[in-house]
């Protein structure tokens, strides 16, 4: 073999020459590629300060601005930080920092991840891929042209605090865990996403992570590993612990400040960022005309090594990269004017960079070009793993701007730091960056804590080269795209903004940007105009207004229309032919193709005036046309769009046999020539009649006649055109005008395809006899047969039935519709075949586009564009490139507007050991305050197993702190402050039980006053651990003062005999705790501390047993609590008397405890108590003795509070403060943005009033093109019109009789507009106006069987939280009549409207868009306020500070209505326990009745009365005035009337089908005129308290109890009414008593309603009136149960904010899914399977259950995995009870698809699948989550709907009260 260089041997010198150059150029062009400057080509930022982008961040910059704040605490508080650890209080550094805000926020829509998913998400991850996908923006890359590119990732990154976070919710991990906090995914996951396939990978160098990777990034540039590169950083500080981590190396500034270069540097602060640049090689970047921010020269990476220290830089090492990078980039120092350094402000630090600076940069520099020295850190602190990428984004934004931006914090310079004589600049103050002789350069340097350091050279961009003068075009089109409408409508608004504020950029440029370089997504707008200002506004315009729903999904069949003559205009043609050259090229070609057959020019005849025209003559006119057509098509398929089929109407065939290709332009310009020339010959001598009436009705009409006149034109189904001898039409004219058919002359005198052409048919034919036609290249149809042609029979023959025959256009077009053809596009100077084309899709069903190429007198290209952009937002392809030719020049586009929901682990505790778990005693730790507060803090954590003794003392079943531990928390702390001593407690005042919940931890603080001498004031607080904002609040339990003693406590001793002497009862241990017991106190061992006890009336002495360990414990004590508790259980036995079972002593206060210098062993507790008279609370004292009887502790003045067993936990605020909170309840009103879906055909039925709102709405169904009828009220039936009815509003016949008669479409639905409820006013409750009207408009239209929603409107009938809102207690029924009625009859519900009380300019227009858009938002409660929307939400009660609690006065009586029932006699005994002692108590029926219940009633007054109550038990209607006047008279003869408890009521079920007035009536009385009638007889009396009894059923509904509903909707209005005119009142919606519900109460449970026991109930009515509320639900509720059951039929958005979905069990699959489509008729089971579909992949992707997923978007651009596929397919096999294909997702991939396969999978059940899937769009199925009821509707399976409602209506509505 012949080596290389024996071959070389033979060259001669010439060729070896050659072969020099050869390899000089190979190796040239080598290095070339390797030193080839990388285009940094687009960026995007989010970094503090608010710098949400490039530009905001330069203003951050450039203004100084320092974003460095205290930690704020959504990310964490002080306390919490604490608990990680000493150093949060010893190093202040760790408080500060510079952070992003809303980093929980996230579009997780747009990126196809799945809210599941998001969640486990680190927003590390989530910020990265909104900033890349906006640097990819920035740099103009359409990212769908990015799929399967060699796009390379490099990021920097090392933080994992969201990892660390999710240890503390360990249910919340899944698969997705792991991927969501794992670092690597970071540039993993966006390269996923984003299909690029270049290089990927995650750097981690600590601090220059995001530098090394910009350096890695442009390695692989050049090397040709990828076409372009992604590269940056982010961090984010989401946890104490990094930062506690960081402070421990003593490395964070205790200002929180960086303080660069400065003399003060002590380190720096942590900041939080992202940023992104896209980079490619320069060569590529010109040629894709990319923009070009800055060019990447050089860079460099190397190693510290072995220096003082793993984490101390190394100067040597600095130097030596700095060189690296400058031979990198091929420079010399001096060529670099500026450095970005990496400036951290550390005293080590700084001195060494800037030597490393000084020995590379400052060498060889005049002082005229000194170097600048900046830091961004100084700004933003150090961003960490995003610091370098930080500085690069500053250094490109200072090359823009040609200024540097001053460094922060500099007052002196490090003296470390010597740059006397240097021409080195640390700038105080933004310096401008003047031009020289050579491009501007900036390095940029960052240094990790691991040792590897990066430095980077940047140089401005070449000058951009001159571009073309704009093209001029009259008109662009701006087509804009977001993944949803609301970011559309966002998007819309921002790019209005820059077009009105920007005149830099020419709008060609613009919307060239918006088309060429952005990607275009699924909701698309489109808007044409010749101006900025232009464009602006039609874009403001679009973003206020409802945003147009998506058309399609995809390219679709497009037809090109050919019309014949009509079309035509003056001046049609001119602008195109000035503004579209290929527009002007063609007519140019079809000018020259005519000539041979005309005398005249085609340009001269367009440009012609309205004098010189020639277009009224037909030989002009219609080859006129046909060049516009041609011309039309030609400028079409120019800009992308071509056609998939051409169809001619008349002479239009012509156009569209050539643009088809089946004619050459020659053979179509004799056609239409000749043709046209003939036609002149019988101008005037024929006539076209335009009939209603289908082909077939037609051809029948002219039966006999077909001699003189014949069919010529079919256009539509039920439209025809007659064509002939115009006497012969007048006839057949007159003849149907007499049928009243519709016609009218259409203006033409030639009688086309009648028998007038048959004299033209040979000379025709003869002048034709020369076409050639060939094959078509494009499909067309023929309507001269009907059919597709191929276009070799287009001949003489053809043309000459072309204008004789008729023109079946309609059947033509029936059958493109047919075979999918949807896009039809009318080539002619004006549209008139697109009505046509309209009504064929109409007949059959099909949605279809409609787009005109011009329009009569409208700019011609604008007309196009408008076009072009339907298309496009329809989604079918447009190639902008066609319309976009020229090269351009991308100009800046506002980023994408995300949509950010919160994604966060709200359930993450902190993964650290709490307080609570290492306790040993109650000493807090002392807790430092910066300001605002004097004195000590101490600060422990507690839950109720915290120390061995904590849950031990329980009140009515709840752990407490017992009195004893709140002392000695405070004799703790003020040990710490002063030492050990004798010490004195005064004044100690016990504010608020401290309740230790199970599961839950508080934290408590201890306040002393400072010590000045005297005693020291104290407070004890506490608050949940990790609470909500309603919770977190902290709460006073103790207050008081406390000092120093001198001296001992007395040297007295106690005989212990003598007092055992006296107190000669014995009680046993065992009968006392069972005593305690039997008073709802428990006491478990470790406080059972008393053996025994002797006691006498007011006086005991318990001996103290305690245990071996007891005293060991005690030394962590000063007193230990279970010594001090031991002496209140002894003077608990003091006090107790003999059956006085049903009540307990609990101390409130004790005037003095003093306590012993040195501990000693107590043995005994004495208790003493005085009596005070007058029945008022004892007071007693106390001692702790030791066995010789001296005081070891002592106890004066320990005053107790009577406590009834039954109230002690609404006394402790236990069950009302924590427990009891589950059960309370507010309606609260949010707003809501105006609903924006565009109006469908419906039919309207407006029930109008008299008071002008029914007018105005109907005046704007008029204004909106909507036909309406309307309905007044009166004495008979009457029908005014077609469209106008009387009924009476008292007989249900008429309403039936109206919805008979009334003219109704019989495809579309039936509005309801039902607005005589605005016409009941005042207090009539009982109107025929509210309630009553509409129950029967109700029956009538199910009666009919209507199609139909129904809008209950009022105004004022609730209460919104507005200033000034008054209520109109009449109209208030309507709304918890309407509750029901959505509950009954979910398919007739429209919904509730509240209009402004005092009315509001546009409500009609406000309404009306109410009612057309209702189910774009689900909203069916709605109140319209001034601008404002509100909807109501049923939130959890706040807690609130109690009100002064109302009195019960031993003088005074009290009134209960329903007073005899089980619910009245439970309040009266409790009123009886709270002090009442004179009762009226009220019921339907008199006590002699007899039989049980009777017996029982006497038994409970007698019970009331041996309580010391006199009751008086009376028989009364409520309603009936007089009777109730005289009760009140009666009643307050003796004794003042301060309170009253109307909870009087009737129950019945009925449904709405079969009420009457009557029945209604029935119900209304009791309850809400009962109310009305006690508020008018005790208004001018001074009440403590008017407390109604409502029902929840008035707020969620109850099926049966429509009437129930709105009775007790009164009195929520009624207590708003009171409280307007200063009267007291409190309206309670209550839930389920317990032995209220008897029996039935564990059927409660199975739906949800949990019975509530009635202690717990009252104490939570109790704490409803010391609140001050005046409206609130009290219900226990297992809202996983009750929701479903609820929104099962239809979304119920008001109950969104209670509950949470349970995740759904295997064992109800079947139930909920075969079970729920065998009860249904087959037509309902497609759409009830398209819910279930939706809620189980709902459920598996992570939804909202409020927010199902679209039936027609792609799972898997939801999110979904295949781990997700397997478990969705598990759940449908089991559903449906067969094997599915594992593939079962990919193949159908959407929720419709799906619906569809298992449908025709399901062999047992018929489920008919709906029409056409080419017809209307389904509205998609809206369903609420049912997850969670597994047990419950297992016992459901066999169950219909109706039989379920049944038991909603008995179990639910009846157990309300």
């Amino acid at each position: 073999m012949t080596t290389f260089a024996e071959k070389i041997a033979q060259y001669s010198p010439k060729r070896l020459a050659l072969l020099a150059l050869e390899l000089k150029s190979k190796l040239d062009a080598l290095e070339g590629a390797r030193s080839e400057p990388v285009a940094l080509i687009g960026m995007a930022c989010r970094f503090p300060g608010g710098a949400s982008d490039p530009e905001a961040f330069w203003h951050v910059l450039r203004d100084g601005v320092d974003a460095v704040t205290e930690v704020p605490s959504s990310r964490w508080t002080q306390e919490e930080a604490a608990r990680c650890g000493p150093e949060a209080r010893e190093k202040p550094g760790a408080r500060w920092g510079a952070f992003l805000d809303e980093v929980d926020g996230f579009d997780a829509e747009f990126f196809g991840i799945s809210p599941r998913e998001a969640h486990r998400m680190d927003p590390q991850q989530r910020l990265l891929l909104e900033v890349a996908w906006e640097a990819l923006e920035d740099a103009g890359q359409d990212v769908a042209k990015l799929t399967g590119s060699r796009t390379g990732v490099f990021a920097g990154v090392y933080n994992d605090d969201y990892a660390k976070l999710e240890l503390g919710t360990p249910s919340d991990q899944d698969a997705s865990s792991v991927t969501g906090t794992i670092n690597s995914v970071v540039a993993g996951r966006l390269s996923y996403l984003l299909d690029l396939q270049g290089p990927c990978m995650v750097v981690d160098t600590a601090c220059s992570s995001s530098l090394v990777a910009l350096h890695l990034a442009c390695q692989s540039l050049r090397a040709g590993e990828c076409s372009m590169a992604l590269a940056g950083g982010v961090n984010l500080i989401l946890s104490p612990h990094s930062s506690l981590r960081v402070a421990r190396g003593d490395a964070l500034a205790p200002d929180g400040r960086c303080k660069t270069f400065d003399a003060r540097a002590n380190g720096f602060v942590r900041g939080e960022g992202c940023g992104v640049v896209v980079l490619k090689r320069l060569s590529d970047a010109i040629a894709a005309g990319d923009p070009i921010l800055a060019l990447l020269r050089g860079s460099a990476v190397n190693q510290d090594g072995k220096s003082a220290g793993l984490t101390a830089p190394n100067m040597v090492a600095q130097t030596e990269l700095l060189r690296q990078a400058l031979k990198s980039a091929g420079l010399e120092s001096a060529d670099v004017d500026c450095i970005e350094a990496h400036g951290t402000g550390t005293s080590l630090g700084d001195p060494i960079e800037m030597e490393a600076i000084k020995a590379v940069y400052g060498q060889g520099r005049s002082e005229q070009r000194p170097l600048v020295v900046s830091a961004a850190k100084t700004n933003i602190g150090h961003l960490e793993a995003a610091a370098g990428i930080a500085g690069v984004i500053k250094a490109v934004l200072s090359l823009r701007h040609q200024t540097i931006p001053p460094l922060l914090h500099l007052q002196r310079v490090n003296p470390r730091i010597d740059l006397e004589g240097l021409p080195i600049v640390l700038p105080t103050f933004a310096r401008a960056w003047p031009a020289t002789g050579r491009a501007r350069r900036i390095a940029v340097s960052s240094f990790g804590a691991s040792g590897t350091n990066a430095h980077v050279i940047l140089e401005e961009p070449p000058a951009p080269s001159v571009r073309p003068a704009a093209s001029g075009h009259g008109a662009e089109l701006l087509a804009l795209s977001a993944r949803t409408s609301g970011a559309l409508r966002e998007l819309a608004g921002r790019v209005a903004d820059v077009l009105s504020t920007s005149t830099e950029a020419p709008i060609e440029d613009l919307c060239r940007t918006a088309a060429l370089r952005r990607t275009h997504h699924e909701h698309r707008l489109t808007v044409v105009g010749g101006t900025a200002k232009e464009l602006a506004e039609k874009l403001r315009e679009a973003a206020t207004a409802p945003m147009p729903a998506r058309k399609g999904a995809g390219p679709r069949k497009v037809v090109f229309v050919f019309p014949g003559q009509g079309s035509q205009w003056l001046g049609m043609g001119r602008r195109l032919l000035e503004e579209e050259p290929v527009f002007r090229a063609a007519l140019e070609r079809i000018d020259a193709a005519v000539r041979p057959h005309v005398s005249w020019g085609l340009v001269e005849v367009l440009r012609a005036s309205a004098e010189q025209s020639r277009l009224a003559e037909i030989d002009v006119v219609q080859p006129v046309l046909f060049a516009l057509e041609v011309a039309l098509a030609e400028l079409w398929r120019s800009w992308g769009i071509t056609p998939d089929a051409v169809l001619g109407h008349s002479m239009g065939e012509v156009a569209a046999a050539h643009v088809a290709g089946a004619l050459s332009l020659e053979d179509a310009a004799t056609i239409i020539c000749e043709r046209s020339k003939l036609l002149r010959r019988i101008s005037g001598q024929g006539a076209m009649l335009a009939v209603e009436l289908p082909l077939s009705d037609a051809r029948a009409v002219i039966a006999g006649r077909e001699a003189h006149v014949a069919v010529a034109v079919s256009n539509s189904p039920t439209s025809t055109v007659l064509a002939g001898d115009a006497s012969v039409l007048e006839e057949v004219r007159a003849s149907l005008v007499e049928r009243n058919v519709f016609c009218r002359w259409v203006k033409v005198d030639v009688a086309s395809h009648s028998p007038q052409v048959d004299g033209l048919r040979e000379e025709l034919l003869a002048v034709l006899a020369t076409l050639r036609p060939r094959p078509a290249s494009t499909r067309m149809f023929s309507t001269v047969t009907a059919s597709a042609c191929d276009g070799t029979g287009l001949d003489g023959t053809y043309w000459v039935r072309n204008l004789r025959e008729p023109v079946l256009f309609s059947t033509s077009v029936a059958q493109l519709i047919e075979e999918g053809h949807t896009v039809f596009i009318e080539l002619s100077p004006h549209p008139i075949l697109l009505p046509a084309i309209e009504r064929c899709l109409q007949h059959a069903k099909r949605d279809g586009l409609l787009l005109a190429s011009l329009r009569r007198e409208e700019a011609e290209r604008a007309v196009m564009l408008e076009s072009l952009g339907a298309l496009y937002r329809a989604e079918h392809p447009v190639d902008w490139s066609r319309l976009f030719p020229e090269g351009g020049r991308v100009v800046p586009l506002p980023p994408y507007p995300w949509q950010r929901k919160r994604y966060w682990l709200d359930d993450a505790v902190l993964p650290v050991a709490t307080m609570a778990e290492r306790l040993t005693s109650l000493k807090g730790r002392p807790v430092s305050v910066a300001q605002g507060l004097d004195g000590h803090v101490f600060e422990l954590e507690l839950g109720s197993s915290s120390l061995p003794w904590l849950g031990a003392h329980r009140l009515g079943g709840v752990a407490v702190l017992p009195a004893s531990a709140l002392v000695e928390l405070v004799l703790s702390a003020v040990a710490e402050v002063s030492g050990s001593g004798p010490r004195t407690l005064t004044d100690v005042e016990f504010e608020r039980a401290l309740v230790l919940p199970e599961s839950k931890r508080r934290i408590l603080q201890v306040h002393l006053s400072p010590a000045s001498g005297g005693p020291q004031r104290f407070h004890v607080h506490s608050r949940p651990v990790g609470g909500t904002t309603r919770e977190s609040s902290w709460v006073l339990h103790a207050r008081g003062e406390v000092r120093i003693t001198d001296a001992a406590l007395g040297s007295a001793r106690v005989s212990i005999e003598a007092v055992r002497a006296t107190c000669t009862q014995h009680v046993p241990s065992s009968a006392l705790y069972d005593a305690l017991a039997q008073r709802n106190v428990q006491y478990e061992s470790p406080l059972r501390t008393l053996g025994e006890v002797f006691r006498r009336s007011g006086e005991a002495l318990g001996r103290l047993t305690l245990g071996a360990e007891f005293g060991q414990e005690a030394e962590h004590y000063q007193l230990h609590p279970a010594l001090l508790d031991a002496a209140l259980q002894t003077l608990a036995s003091a006090v107790m008397e003999e059956g006085d079972g049903a009540a307990l002593f609990m101390p409130v206060r004790i005037d003095a405890i003093e306590c012993a210098a040195v501990r000693a062993q107590s043995e005994w507790a004495h208790a003493s108590v005085q009596a005070t008279g007058d029945g008022a609370a004892p007071v007693g004292a106390l001692e702790l003795l030791d066995g010789s009887g001296a005081t070891v502790a002592s106890m004066r003045g320990v005053r107790l509070r009577r406590v009834p067993a039954a109230s002690i936990l609404e006394a402790l605020g236990a069950r009302g403060e924590d427990e009891l909170q589950d059960w309370l309840y507010d309606v609260t009103w949010q707003p809501r943005p105006a609903p924006t879906a565009s109006p469908a055909a419906a039919d309207w039925l407006v029930f109008v009033d008299g008071r002008g709102c029914g007018s105005a709405l109907v005046e704007e169904l008029a204004r909106q093109g909507e036909d309406c009828v309307t309905v007044t009220a009166g004495r008979t039936y009457q029908r005014l019109d077609e469209r106008r009815f009387v009924v009476d509003p008292a007989r249900p016949e008429d309403f039936a009789r109206l919805l008979r008669e009334a003219p109704a479409s019989a495809t579309r639905s039936l509005r309801v507009i039902y607005l005589w409820g605005l016409e009941a006013v005042g207090d009539a409750v009982v109107s025929p106006w509210a309630s009553a009207g509409a129950l029967h408009v109700i029956q009538g239209l199910l009666a009919e069987c209507k199609k139909a929603r129904l809008w209950l409107v009022t105004r004022g009938a609730q209460v919104t939280g507005v200033a000034g809102e008054e209520v109109l207690l009449a109209q208030s029924p309507l709304w918890g009549f309407g509750r029901v009625v959505s509950l009954e009859q979910p398919d007739l519900w429209g919904g509730l409207i509240d209009l402004d009380p005092s009315g509001a300019s546009g409500e009609a227009a406000a309404l009306f868009q109410e009612v057309v858009a209702s189910e774009s938002d689900g909203e069916d409660q709605v109140a319209l306020r001034k601008e404002r929307r509100l909807v109501p939400r049923l939130v959890p009660a706040r807690s609130q500070q109690s009100v002064e609690a109302p009195r019960l006065r031993s003088e005074a009586s009290y009134l209960v209505t329903g007073g005899l029932g089980g619910l009245g006699l439970k309040v009266a005994r409790w009123l009886v326990e709270q002090g009442a002692r004179h009762l009226v108590l009220v019921g339907r029926r008199a006590l002699a009745a007899g039989g049980a219940e009777s017996t029982r009633r006497e038994e409970a007054l007698e019970e009331l009365r041996g309580l010391g109550a006199t009751v008086v038990a009376l028989a009364a209607d409520v309603s009936d005035r007089a009777r109730m006047e005289e009760i009140l008279r009666e009643a307050t003869s003796t004794h003042p009337l301060r309170g009253v408890f109307h909870a009087a009521s009737l129950m019945s079920t009925q449904r709405l089908e079969v009420m009457d007035a009557a029945s209604l009536t029935a119900m209304l009385r009791p309850k809400a005129v009962g109310a009305l009638v006690l508020h008018e007889l005790t208004s001018g009396l001074d009440l403590d308290f008017f407390v109604m009894f409502s029902s929840t059923s008035s707020l969620w509904g109850a099926s049966g109890l429509a009437h129930y509903g709105a009775a007790n909707q009164v009195l929520e209005a009624l207590a708003h009414h009171r409280r307007a005119a200063g009267l007291p009142a409190t309206t309670i919606h209550w839930g389920t008593w317990d032995e209220v519900s008897g029996e039935s109460s564990r059927d409660f449970e199975r739906f949800g309603l949990k019975p509530m026991a009635s202690p717990r109930a009252l104490a939570a009515m109790g704490q409803v009136m010391r609140s001050g509320a005046r409206v609130q639900t009290v219900a226990s509720v297992d809202w996983s149960a009750l929701k479903p059951l609820w929104e099962a039929r239809r979304r119920r958005p008001f109950l969104q904010q209670v509950g949470a979905p349970a995740p759904t069990t295997d064992t109800s699959a079947r139930a909920r899914m075969v079970a729920e489509l065998e009860s249904l008729p087959p037509p309902r089971r497609f759409d009830a399977l398209l819910r279930q579909l939706q809620r189980e992949v709902g459920r598996i992707l992570g939804f909202p259950s409020a927010e199902p997923p679209p039936t027609d978007r792609g799972f898997f651009q939801m999110g979904m995995t295949s781990l997700m596929t397997v478990e969705l397919r598990n759940v449908l096999q089991r559903g449906f009870g067969q094997e599915l294909p594992a593939s079962l997702a990919f193949d159908y991939p959407t929720v419709e698809a799906l619906a569809k396969r298992l449908a025709g999978l399901a062999e047992a059940l018929e489920i008919p699948l709906p029409d056409d899937a080419g017809a209307t769009p389904r509205a998609q199925a809206v369903v609420m989550d049912e997850t969670g009821l597994s047990e419950r509707l297992s016992r459901m399976d066999e169950m219909s709907d109706d039989e379920i409602e049944r038991l909603i209506a008995q179990k639910i509505a009846g157990s309300s009260h």
